[in-house]
């Protein structure tokens, strides 16, 4: 998978967002976004991912 892949699995997958708006200029750009659309990341990596994200943002408890 790609970085483009995680980062729309990611939004995908998190509780507080219904869906994702992603641009594309050429078609191999559309197939790798429908590509994140379909993944499902393993719990124990979107536990890892989230506690990087909060970090990088400030928000760790």
């Amino acid at each position: 998978k790609t970085v483009a892949q995680l980062a729309i699995a990611w939004v995908l997958m998190h509780p507080a967002i219904t869906g994702a708006i992603v641009g594309a200029r050429r078609p191999d750009q559309i197939e790798q976004n429908v590509g994140g659309a379909g993944w499902r990341i393993p719990e124990e990596d979107m536990q890892a991912i989230e506690a990087i994200y909060r970090r990088t943002v400030g928000q760790e408890q």
